[in-house]
Protein backbone atom coordinates (compact mmCIF):
# COMPACT_ATOMS: atom_id res chain seq x y z
CA UNK A 1 0.00 0.00 0.00
CA UNK A 2 3.05 2.61 0.64
CA UNK A 3 4.60 1.65 -2.62
CA UNK A 4 1.04 2.67 -4.20
CA UNK A 5 0.95 6.20 -2.94
CA UNK A 6 3.91 7.13 -4.57
CA UNK A 7 2.74 6.25 -7.89
CA UNK A 8 -1.10 7.20 -7.67
CA UNK A 9 1.11 10.84 -6.83
CA UNK A 10 2.97 11.12 -9.84
CA UNK A 11 0.28 9.60 -12.16
CA UNK A 12 -2.38 12.49 -10.33
CA UNK A 13 0.96 14.98 -10.93
CA UNK A 14 1.14 13.80 -14.65
CA UNK A 15 -2.25 14.39 -15.60
CA UNK A 16 -2.45 18.23 -14.19
CA UNK A 17 0.92 19.07 -16.68
CA UNK A 18 -0.80 17.72 -19.25
CA UNK A 19 -3.80 19.33 -18.76
CA UNK A 20 -2.11 22.88 -17.90
CA UNK A 21 -0.01 22.17 -20.98
CA UNK A 22 -3.26 21.41 -23.32
CA UNK A 23 -5.07 24.38 -21.68
CA UNK A 24 -1.89 26.43 -22.60
CA UNK A 25 -1.59 25.37 -25.98
CA UNK A 26 -5.30 26.57 -26.61
CA UNK A 27 -4.93 29.95 -24.50
CA UNK A 28 -1.98 30.36 -27.48
CA UNK A 29 -3.73 29.60 -29.89
CA UNK A 30 -6.21 31.85 -29.12
CA UNK A 31 -4.09 34.73 -28.14
CA UNK A 32 -2.13 33.88 -31.59
CA UNK A 33 -5.87 33.97 -33.94
CA UNK A 34 -7.05 37.30 -31.82
CA UNK A 35 -3.55 38.81 -32.66
CA UNK A 36 -4.04 37.63 -36.78
CA UNK A 37 -7.52 39.11 -36.53
CA UNK A 38 -6.79 42.43 -35.17
CA UNK A 39 -3.72 43.08 -37.52
CA UNK A 40 -5.62 41.66 -40.62
CA UNK A 41 -8.52 44.28 -39.21
CA UNK A 42 -5.98 46.73 -40.00
CA UNK A 43 -5.08 46.80 -43.26
CA UNK A 44 -6.28 49.21 -45.91
CA UNK A 45 -7.20 48.68 -49.29
CA UNK A 46 -6.92 51.80 -51.25
CA UNK A 47 -6.65 52.68 -55.24
CA UNK A 48 -5.02 54.61 -57.56
CA UNK A 49 -6.98 56.78 -58.85
CA UNK A 50 -4.49 59.39 -60.66
CA UNK A 51 -5.05 58.51 -64.09
CA UNK A 52 -1.31 59.18 -65.09
CA UNK A 53 -0.07 56.85 -62.20
CA UNK A 54 1.41 57.64 -58.61
CA UNK A 55 4.81 57.73 -57.85
CA UNK A 56 5.98 55.81 -54.55
CA UNK A 57 9.22 56.62 -52.75
CA UNK A 58 11.77 55.29 -50.28
CA UNK A 59 10.81 57.28 -47.70
CA UNK A 60 7.78 60.06 -47.40
CA UNK A 61 8.81 63.08 -49.80
CA UNK A 62 12.18 61.26 -50.69
CA UNK A 63 13.32 59.78 -53.77
CA UNK A 64 11.23 58.31 -56.54
CA UNK A 65 11.17 55.04 -57.49
CA UNK A 66 8.75 53.90 -59.11
CA UNK A 67 4.89 54.15 -60.30
CA UNK A 68 1.83 52.69 -59.00
CA UNK A 69 -0.61 51.89 -62.15
CA UNK A 70 -3.99 53.95 -62.55
CA UNK A 71 -6.84 51.68 -60.53
CA UNK A 72 -4.07 49.64 -58.94
CA UNK A 73 -4.88 48.14 -55.69
CA UNK A 74 -2.34 48.74 -52.72
CA UNK A 75 -2.66 47.74 -49.49
CA UNK A 76 -2.24 50.25 -46.78
CA UNK A 77 0.24 48.78 -43.77
CA UNK A 78 1.51 52.44 -41.94
CA UNK A 79 -0.11 55.89 -41.35
CA UNK A 80 3.01 58.65 -41.55
CA UNK A 81 1.31 61.11 -39.39
CA UNK A 82 3.03 63.62 -42.01
CA UNK A 83 0.91 65.26 -44.33
CA UNK A 84 1.47 67.71 -47.31
CA UNK A 85 -0.94 69.87 -49.87
CA UNK A 86 -0.18 70.33 -53.15
CA UNK A 87 -1.27 72.53 -55.92
CA UNK A 88 -2.33 70.75 -59.02
CA UNK A 89 -3.83 73.07 -61.58
CA UNK A 90 -4.66 75.51 -59.56
CA UNK A 91 -6.13 72.44 -57.55
CA UNK A 92 -5.44 72.06 -53.66
CA UNK A 93 -5.00 68.77 -52.56
CA UNK A 94 -4.79 67.42 -49.45
CA UNK A 95 -3.15 64.08 -48.22
CA UNK A 96 -1.06 61.97 -46.10
CA UNK A 97 2.22 60.22 -46.25
CA UNK A 98 1.01 56.01 -46.34
CA UNK A 99 3.15 53.23 -46.17
CA UNK A 100 2.49 50.37 -48.90
CA UNK A 101 3.17 47.24 -48.94
CA UNK A 102 4.68 46.34 -52.64
CA UNK A 103 7.02 43.21 -53.17
CA UNK A 104 7.63 42.58 -49.49
CA UNK A 105 8.98 45.88 -49.08
CA UNK A 106 7.51 48.89 -47.69
CA UNK A 107 6.82 51.92 -50.08
CA UNK A 108 5.11 55.26 -49.60
CA UNK A 109 2.98 57.27 -51.49
CA UNK A 110 1.04 60.46 -51.37
CA UNK A 111 -2.61 59.44 -50.63
CA UNK A 112 -4.38 62.55 -52.20
CA UNK A 113 -4.31 60.38 -54.80
CA UNK A 114 -5.83 57.34 -53.35
CA UNK A 115 -9.66 56.23 -53.07
CA UNK A 116 -11.44 53.33 -50.91
CA UNK A 117 -13.51 52.68 -54.09
CA UNK A 118 -11.62 51.07 -57.50
CA UNK A 119 -12.52 53.30 -60.52
CA UNK A 120 -14.32 52.10 -63.16
CA UNK A 121 -11.65 51.14 -66.49
CA UNK A 122 -12.55 52.37 -69.69
CA UNK A 123 -11.94 50.11 -72.91
CA UNK A 124 -8.89 49.74 -74.56
CA UNK A 125 -10.81 50.88 -77.98
CA UNK A 126 -12.38 54.15 -76.41
CA UNK A 127 -8.69 55.51 -75.16
CA UNK A 128 -7.87 55.17 -78.60
CA UNK A 129 -10.78 57.14 -79.79
CA UNK A 130 -10.33 59.31 -77.05
CA UNK A 131 -7.13 60.32 -77.71
CA UNK A 132 -7.76 60.78 -81.55
CA UNK A 133 -10.70 63.24 -80.52
CA UNK A 134 -8.78 65.09 -78.37
CA UNK A 135 -6.00 65.72 -80.81
CA UNK A 136 -8.44 66.99 -83.29
CA UNK A 137 -10.35 68.96 -81.18
CA UNK A 138 -6.99 70.90 -80.18
CA UNK A 139 -6.09 71.50 -83.83
CA UNK A 140 -9.64 72.80 -84.12
CA UNK A 141 -9.30 75.14 -81.07
CA UNK A 142 -5.46 76.22 -82.05
CA UNK A 143 -6.94 77.62 -84.85
CA UNK A 144 -9.15 80.65 -83.50
CA UNK A 145 -6.57 81.42 -79.93
CA UNK A 146 -3.71 84.00 -79.60
CA UNK A 147 -0.01 82.89 -78.66
CA UNK A 148 -0.46 82.88 -75.13
CA UNK A 149 -4.16 80.79 -75.17
CA UNK A 150 -1.91 78.33 -77.16
CA UNK A 151 0.61 78.41 -75.16
CA UNK A 152 -2.30 77.55 -72.45
CA UNK A 153 -3.48 74.85 -74.42
CA UNK A 154 -0.02 73.08 -75.46
CA UNK A 155 0.12 72.80 -71.46
CA UNK A 156 -2.95 71.37 -70.72
CA UNK A 157 -2.76 69.14 -73.74
CA UNK A 158 0.54 67.84 -73.14
CA UNK A 159 -0.53 66.72 -69.42
CA UNK A 160 -3.77 64.99 -70.26
CA UNK A 161 -2.23 63.76 -73.33
CA UNK A 162 0.49 62.09 -70.96
CA UNK A 163 -2.13 60.47 -68.54
CA UNK A 164 -4.06 58.76 -72.09
CA UNK A 165 -0.69 57.65 -73.11
CA UNK A 166 -0.07 56.04 -69.64
CA UNK A 167 -3.48 54.28 -69.04
CA UNK A 168 -2.97 52.39 -73.17
CA UNK A 169 -0.06 51.61 -72.08
CA UNK A 170 -1.67 49.84 -68.61
CA UNK A 171 -4.04 48.39 -71.65
CA UNK A 172 -1.38 46.93 -73.96
CA UNK A 173 0.89 45.51 -71.14
CA UNK A 174 0.10 41.76 -72.09
CA UNK A 175 1.98 42.40 -75.65
CA UNK A 176 4.32 44.81 -74.68
CA UNK A 177 5.76 42.21 -71.49
CA UNK A 178 5.66 39.90 -74.90
CA UNK A 179 7.93 42.68 -77.01
CA UNK A 180 11.28 40.42 -76.97
CA UNK A 181 9.89 37.41 -77.18
CA UNK A 182 10.97 35.39 -79.73
CA UNK A 183 8.18 33.22 -80.13
CA UNK A 184 6.33 33.99 -83.52
CA UNK A 185 2.70 34.85 -82.17
CA UNK A 186 4.12 37.19 -80.13
CA UNK A 187 6.04 38.79 -82.78
CA UNK A 188 2.72 38.60 -85.14
CA UNK A 189 1.14 40.55 -82.09
CA UNK A 190 4.01 43.33 -81.74
CA UNK A 191 3.97 43.95 -85.47
CA UNK A 192 0.16 44.58 -85.15
CA UNK A 193 0.11 46.42 -82.39
CA UNK A 194 2.72 49.40 -84.31
CA UNK A 195 0.88 49.18 -86.62
CA UNK A 196 -1.94 50.01 -85.25
CA UNK A 197 0.26 53.05 -82.98
CA UNK A 198 1.36 54.59 -86.29
CA UNK A 199 -2.27 55.01 -87.37
CA UNK A 200 -2.00 57.17 -84.29
CA UNK A 201 1.06 58.71 -84.31
CA UNK A 202 2.39 56.53 -81.31
CA UNK A 203 5.28 54.26 -81.18
CA UNK A 204 7.05 51.76 -78.50
CA UNK A 205 9.29 53.20 -75.89
CA UNK A 206 12.19 50.54 -75.22
CA UNK A 207 13.47 52.18 -71.89
CA UNK A 208 15.23 49.20 -70.96
CA UNK A 209 15.91 46.51 -68.76
CA UNK A 210 13.03 44.68 -70.76
CA UNK A 211 10.15 47.09 -70.48
CA UNK A 212 8.78 48.75 -72.96
CA UNK A 213 6.12 51.47 -72.76
CA UNK A 214 3.97 53.75 -75.61
CA UNK A 215 4.80 57.23 -76.11
CA UNK A 216 4.18 59.58 -78.94
CA UNK A 217 6.52 60.20 -81.96
CA UNK A 218 9.31 62.65 -81.47
CA UNK A 219 7.83 65.37 -83.20
CA UNK A 220 4.30 64.95 -82.26
CA UNK A 221 3.88 68.31 -79.75
CA UNK A 222 5.59 70.47 -82.40
CA UNK A 223 3.70 69.44 -85.79
CA UNK A 224 0.35 70.66 -83.89
CA UNK A 225 1.45 73.39 -82.24
CA UNK A 226 4.73 75.38 -83.84
CA UNK A 227 2.87 77.72 -86.21
CA UNK A 228 0.25 78.80 -83.09
CA UNK A 229 2.45 79.04 -80.15
CA UNK A 230 5.09 82.30 -78.92
CA UNK A 231 8.66 81.99 -79.75
CA UNK A 232 9.83 80.67 -76.93
CA UNK A 233 7.15 77.46 -76.91
CA UNK A 234 8.09 77.28 -80.50
CA UNK A 235 11.85 76.64 -80.27
CA UNK A 236 10.97 74.72 -76.86
CA UNK A 237 9.16 72.30 -79.10
CA UNK A 238 11.53 71.69 -81.53
CA UNK A 239 14.56 71.63 -79.49
CA UNK A 240 12.67 68.63 -77.68
CA UNK A 241 11.17 67.02 -81.19
CA UNK A 242 15.20 67.37 -82.03
CA UNK A 243 16.24 65.19 -78.52
CA UNK A 244 13.21 63.12 -79.07
CA UNK A 245 14.82 61.75 -82.22
CA UNK A 246 17.21 59.26 -80.06
CA UNK A 247 17.07 57.50 -76.74
CA UNK A 248 18.43 59.37 -74.26
CA UNK A 249 19.64 56.21 -71.64
CA UNK A 250 18.86 52.64 -71.41
CA UNK A 251 19.75 50.28 -68.59
CA UNK A 252 21.74 52.64 -66.59
CA UNK A 253 23.95 54.00 -69.09
CA UNK A 254 23.91 57.00 -71.70
CA UNK A 255 23.21 55.88 -75.22
CA UNK A 256 23.78 59.50 -77.09
CA UNK A 257 27.26 60.26 -76.44
CA UNK A 258 28.79 62.54 -74.32
CA UNK A 259 29.10 65.21 -76.99
CA UNK A 260 26.16 64.90 -77.81
CA UNK A 261 25.06 65.37 -74.80
CA UNK A 262 27.29 68.37 -74.04
CA UNK A 263 25.93 70.17 -77.79
CA UNK A 264 22.06 69.58 -75.68
CA UNK A 265 23.60 71.25 -72.92
CA UNK A 266 24.45 74.32 -74.67
CA UNK A 267 21.02 74.21 -76.75
CA UNK A 268 19.49 74.73 -73.92
CA UNK A 269 21.69 77.50 -72.35
CA UNK A 270 20.93 79.46 -75.29
CA UNK A 271 17.12 79.37 -74.42
CA UNK A 272 17.65 80.41 -71.10
CA UNK A 273 19.85 83.43 -72.37
CA UNK A 274 17.47 84.45 -75.42
CA UNK A 275 14.42 83.88 -73.26
CA UNK A 276 14.50 84.75 -69.34
CA UNK A 277 10.97 85.54 -68.72
CA UNK A 278 10.18 82.60 -70.21
CA UNK A 279 7.62 80.24 -68.48
CA UNK A 280 9.13 76.96 -69.52
CA UNK A 281 12.30 77.87 -67.38
CA UNK A 282 11.64 76.04 -64.02
CA UNK A 283 11.41 72.60 -65.66
CA UNK A 284 14.35 73.80 -68.52
CA UNK A 285 16.72 74.40 -65.45
CA UNK A 286 16.19 71.57 -63.53
CA UNK A 287 16.36 69.71 -66.65
CA UNK A 288 19.48 71.46 -67.83
CA UNK A 289 20.96 70.60 -64.32
CA UNK A 290 20.46 67.04 -64.95
CA UNK A 291 22.09 67.04 -68.16
CA UNK A 292 24.97 68.78 -66.53
CA UNK A 293 25.65 66.01 -63.98
CA UNK A 294 25.10 63.33 -66.57
CA UNK A 295 28.08 65.20 -68.63
CA UNK A 296 30.04 65.44 -65.74
CA UNK A 297 29.34 61.80 -63.42
CA UNK A 298 27.87 60.00 -65.95
CA UNK A 299 25.46 57.35 -65.35
CA UNK A 300 26.01 54.07 -63.41
CA UNK A 301 26.77 51.83 -66.56
CA UNK A 302 28.45 55.30 -68.50
CA UNK A 303 30.77 56.58 -66.18
CA UNK A 304 33.01 59.42 -66.62
CA UNK A 305 35.53 58.23 -63.94
CA UNK A 306 37.51 55.02 -62.70
CA UNK A 307 37.22 54.35 -59.02
CA UNK A 308 40.58 53.63 -56.61
CA UNK A 309 41.58 50.19 -56.93
CA UNK A 310 44.36 48.22 -55.52
CA UNK A 311 46.89 51.22 -54.77
CA UNK A 312 45.71 52.73 -57.93
CA UNK A 313 44.76 56.78 -57.73
CA UNK A 314 40.97 57.17 -59.41
CA UNK A 315 41.13 58.83 -63.09
CA UNK A 316 38.64 60.25 -65.47
CA UNK A 317 38.52 58.01 -68.43
CA UNK A 318 40.86 59.48 -71.41
CA UNK A 319 38.04 59.98 -73.81
CA UNK A 320 36.48 62.00 -71.52
CA UNK A 321 39.19 64.05 -70.51
CA UNK A 322 39.05 64.83 -74.22
CA UNK A 323 35.45 65.82 -74.49
CA UNK A 324 35.64 67.88 -71.61
CA UNK A 325 38.62 70.14 -73.34
CA UNK A 326 36.96 70.15 -76.57
CA UNK A 327 33.65 71.36 -74.48
CA UNK A 328 35.97 73.84 -72.88
CA UNK A 329 37.66 75.15 -75.44
CA UNK A 330 34.59 75.56 -77.65
CA UNK A 331 32.49 77.12 -74.99
CA UNK A 332 34.40 79.01 -73.05
CA UNK A 333 31.95 81.50 -71.51
CA UNK A 334 29.25 78.28 -70.66
CA UNK A 335 28.75 77.99 -66.83
CA UNK A 336 29.36 74.41 -67.90
CA UNK A 337 33.00 74.72 -68.57
CA UNK A 338 33.42 75.79 -65.29
CA UNK A 339 31.62 72.77 -63.83
CA UNK A 340 33.91 70.76 -66.14
CA UNK A 341 37.02 72.65 -64.27
CA UNK A 342 35.81 72.23 -61.05
CA UNK A 343 34.97 68.64 -61.32
CA UNK A 344 38.71 68.02 -63.35
CA UNK A 345 39.93 69.05 -59.55
CA UNK A 346 37.41 67.60 -56.80
CA UNK A 347 36.22 64.41 -58.72
CA UNK A 348 38.33 62.32 -56.28
CA UNK A 349 36.34 63.81 -53.21
CA UNK A 350 33.92 60.97 -51.88
CA UNK A 351 30.96 63.77 -52.26
CA UNK A 352 31.53 64.68 -55.44
CA UNK A 353 27.81 65.01 -56.31
CA UNK A 354 27.20 66.96 -53.36
CA UNK A 355 29.81 68.90 -54.20
CA UNK A 356 28.38 69.66 -57.58
CA UNK A 357 25.23 70.01 -57.02
CA UNK A 358 25.86 73.15 -54.32
CA UNK A 359 28.59 74.34 -56.98
CA UNK A 360 25.42 74.22 -59.65
CA UNK A 361 23.72 76.50 -57.54
CA UNK A 362 26.08 78.92 -57.19
CA UNK A 363 27.36 79.06 -60.76
CA UNK A 364 23.82 78.71 -62.36
CA UNK A 365 22.69 81.62 -60.38
CA UNK A 366 25.07 83.65 -61.04
CA UNK A 367 25.19 83.31 -64.52
CA UNK A 368 21.53 83.35 -65.33
CA UNK A 369 21.18 86.19 -63.27
CA UNK A 370 24.04 87.95 -64.69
Amino acid sequence: MKKLIPIIFLICLFSCKTENKTNLNTENEVELKEQIKKAESKIEIKYVIAKSGLNYRKTPKGEVVGKFEYSEKLIVIEHSNIFESINDENKLIKGEWLGIKFNDTIFYTFDGYLSNEKPILEPKENLYNTFLKNKKDVILNLKNTSSEQANELFEHYFKENNSLISQITGKEIPFLDKFYHEEELHKKNIKNLGEKLQKYDLEFDEIGEGYVEIKTVFNFYYKIFSNYVSDDYKEYLYLKSEENKTTYQSDAGLIISFKDLGERIISWENFINKYPNSKLLKNIKEEHKSYQLDYLIGLDNTPTTEGALRGREAYIYPENIVEFNRFQKKHPNSPTSKMVGFFKENFKNEKIINLLREKQNTILEEYFHK
